[in-house]
């Protein structure tokens, strides 16, 4: 398995080029982020939901959870700033090609003329996917914890 994962990476990769130690700077990157809006989400959820109850742990009347788009802002944006960062590495990938023996003539005179540009975007795009896709599903989570925490009482419109 790990074999053929080897495989798959190397053909959409430049020749030579060091697709493990790019793609474990993506899973850093992912992984800080997935904390740090972790960590954001909880302290913003504890923050909102102290305003809704008495000293005595009581829902006080009337009182309104702010709406799930203003606890979670600011997060589309950062994930969406790491996605276009992904999608930048096919620059990197580019120039990787005018670097050394690494002719980038020879890549534009192969017979299979989408060559090039398959192993200059094809694994930061799917990089750019795999991070929508977390993001997508971290978002998820934190509506379900937001939902779930909540009083129907207390739901914002």
């Amino acid at each position: 398995m790990k074999e053929r994962w080897s495989r798959w990476t190397q053909r959409l990769s430049p020749p030579g080029y060091p697709v493990e130690r790019e793609t474990g700077g993506v899973a850093v990157a992912a992984s800080v982020m997935v904390l740090i809006h972790l960590v954001q989400f909880l302290f913003r959820m504890q923050e909102e939901l102290r305003w809704l109850y008495d000293e005595m742990g009581r829902l006080i009347p009337g009182a309104v959870m702010a709406p799930f788009s203003q606890v979670t802002a600011g997060y589309i944006p950062a994930w969406g700033v790491l996605t276009l960062a992904c999608l930048a590495l096919g620059v990197v990938r580019y120039t990787y090609y005018y670097q050394g023996s690494r002719s980038i003539y020879l890549m534009r005179r192969l017979p299979d003329r989408w060559e090039l540009w398959r192993r200059t975007l094809g694994w930061p795009l799917v990089l750019a996917v795999l991070l929508a896709l977390l993001a997508a599903v971290l978002l998820g989570a934190f509506r379900l914890g937001y939902l779930w925490t909540v009083p129907a009482e207390a739901m914002a419109e």
